[in-house]
């Protein structure tokens, strides 16, 4: 998978950059109480109905910053405000559109693409092992992130017969930021490694979430409701 590779490419290049500084900060074990940074990853978002996939997966970057805190040597606070996509590719339009929609007369609607761009703020706890030394801390992770869906556009695949034997394929855009819920809420879990120079640090986590908010606004007799799903890996570079 695209995400695995690029976790293993990630996971040798912070440990590459960071060396000289794991090494002069390898007796203290270092780390600081606080810091804070930048946060660059890819997610891979499906849409879900009870947890089954009902589109194919839509990939999106992880952009933002993040502050953390240490309560513990092995525990710590995150908090992150990031910019992310929610969505998915060859979807029922039927999720998005009732079936006397207008949309339906520019011809047969075959699929729908729908993507949400979303300011999101995911808070977790990072558990790492307490006995465990040294400026390289692997940790497991668990929170929950509220997402504020800002734009939502679904790019629509029509095919009309031209009342012809050659049928004419088009695609046409559509915003429907009114057809979902502005803000939606999340559980989050992952996994990752953080490395502590003693100037800055540098964390790599792998994250999967789980949407446990209806995205539609209106829940429709015709087709279930969908929620939004991620899998993806993010790197945090911090003071």
């Amino acid at each position: 998978m695209k995400i695995i590779k690029l976790t293993n490419t990630l996971l040798i290049c912070c440990a590459i950059l960071l060396l000289p500084e794991l090494k002069l900060n390898a007796q203290d074990g270092g780390g600081k109480p606080l810091s804070y940074g930048v946060r660059l990853g890819l997610s891979e978002s499906a849409l879900t109905f009870d947890n089954q996939p009902t589109s194919f997966q839509n990939f999106a970057p992880v952009i933002g910053g993040f502050a953390q805190y240490s309560v513990l040597p092995w525990v710590a606070a995150s908090v992150e405000v990031v910019y992310t996509q929610h969505g998915g590719n060859n979807l029922n339009p039927l999720l998005l559109y009732s079936p006397n929609s207008s949309v339906f007369d520019n011809g047969y609607l075959r699929q729908t693409d729908l993507k949400i761009h979303c300011l999101e703020i995911p808070i977790s706890a990072k558990v790492g092992l307490p006995d465990f030394s040294g400026p390289v801390k692997p940790f497991l992770s668990a929170g929950f992130s509220l997402a504020f869906n800002i734009k939502a556009n679904a790019k629509n695949y029509f095919i009309d017969d031209n009342n012809t034997s050659l049928p004419y394929y088009y695609t046409a855009n559509d915003n429907v930021t009114s057809k979902v819920k502005a803000a939606t809420m999340s559980f989050i879990t992952g996994a990752g490694v953080q490395f502590n120079g003693s100037q800055f640090n540098c964390s790599i986590e792998v994250f999967y979430k789980i949407g446990m908010t209806d995205i539609n606004v209106e829940s429709k007799t015709y087709a279930p409701d969908f929620r939004a799903n991620a899998f993806g890996v993010k790197v945090g570079i911090g003071l």
